[in-house]
């Protein structure tokens, strides 16, 4: 009962540190799409829009506005400012056009009918409330998380009865972009804290601190609803118990893809695979090495923060003739990103 009401407040209290950087937010602005010139007699009329209000968006970086359209009339090929979109079997066509902080903003759109002739239209994007919008916000360049969650530890060791046991861990992070939608640095750390249901004859228990840094460079950015993050780095790993790995570190090197739903939720999968090194192992991929992977679902609570509900799994594997020893962690976390 004890975990179960922990495991509830976590999902309104906690808070989580994981590098999930692609994300969206809503910004209480809102803009005016409007016809500003037509470049023939026709122009677009047969192009309608689903609202002539919308609400801007923010993919971490940029802000940017969705808009939804629908050709009442046949298309076969359609531009936004030169560049092709890609248009759906019904005639429908949705637009990520990217603001700036100008107070307005025009765009252009071509659309060639299915005879072959090219209709041309220039939109523009003001503020919908002027009185009391002077500019569109500017994202913030720094991204703080914090978080906590339930960590499953499993431990075997030479000589060693293996055992099992549980930990509230706590979780930290900070990045910050160096150059908006390409890279951006990031410190983050966690703390078995309460250790807790250990297995051990000999009431053993681990507690083990980490620090990542990182430098990440996006592979694949907005407009696209997918993301791509190449990250590199270093970490630390040590036990601050009598059991465990001491002063575990090497480089990283690992991917992050995620998805951004139209609604603004998100879903991050990562994967890691990292050599250990420490003074007295030696270099070998298969018996001194760190393998992370983990996948995070992260949701709007308000206009600056979202919460984030995460699963990681992570090895932990040194060997040091004639010793050796191996930790699994499973955490469930929660958090909140600001």
């Amino acid at each position: 009962m004890i975990l179960l009401s922990f495991l509830i407040s976590l999902f309104y209290t906690g808070v989580q540190a994981q590098q999930a950087e692609s994300v969206i937010e809503n910004n209480p602005w809102r803009v005016r799409i409007q016809e500003d010139n037509s470049f023939d007699e026709q122009g677009l009329q047969f192009l309608k829009w689903s609202n002539t209000i919308y609400f801007v968006k923010n993919n971490g970086y940029k802000n940017y506005v969705e808009i939804v359209g629908q050709f009442k009339e046949p298309v076969k090929k359609v531009l936004l400012n030169n560049k092709e979109q890609s248009l759906n079997t019904n005639g429908s066509i949705t637009l990520k056009v990217l603001l700036n902080d100008e107070k307005k903003l025009r765009f252009n759109i071509f659309a060639t009918s299915m005879d072959g002739v090219e209709h041309k239209m220039q939109y523009t994007l003001t503020p919908f409330n002027q009185k009391q919008v002077e500019k569109l916000p500017a994202p913030s360049f720094w991204r703080i998380s914090a978080g906590s969650g339930i960590t499953l530890l499993s431990y075997r060791q030479q000589r060693v009865v293996p055992f099992s046991q549980y930990a509230i861990t706590i979780k930290g992070s900070i990045s910050y972009r160096i150059i908006p939608e390409k890279v951006d640095i990031g410190v983050s750390s966690f703390y078995n804290l309460i250790p807790f249901g250990s297995t051990s004859p000999k009431g053993y228990q681990m507690q083990y601190l980490g620090v990542n840094t990182r430098v990440g460079y996006i592979l694949l950015r907005a407009p696209s609803g997918f993301r791509i993050n190449l990250n590199a780095g270093w970490y630390f790993n040590t036990s601050m118990s009598t059991i465990g790995f001491g002063n575990m570190f090497g480089p990283q090197l690992y991917p992050e893809f995620s998805y951004i739903f139209n609604n603004g939720h998100s879903i991050l999968l990562y994967g890691k695979f990292s050599p250990a090194l420490s003074s007295e192992s030696v270099i070998t991929f298969s018996d001194n090495r760190e393998v992370a992977m983990g996948t995070h679902y992260s949701f709007p609570i308000s206009d600056n923060r979202r919460l984030s509900i995460g699963l990681d799994f992570s090895q932990l594997k040194i060997s040091v003739s004639p010793n050796w020893g191996c930790t699994n962690t499973y955490s469930l976390s929660a958090g909140i990103t600001l």
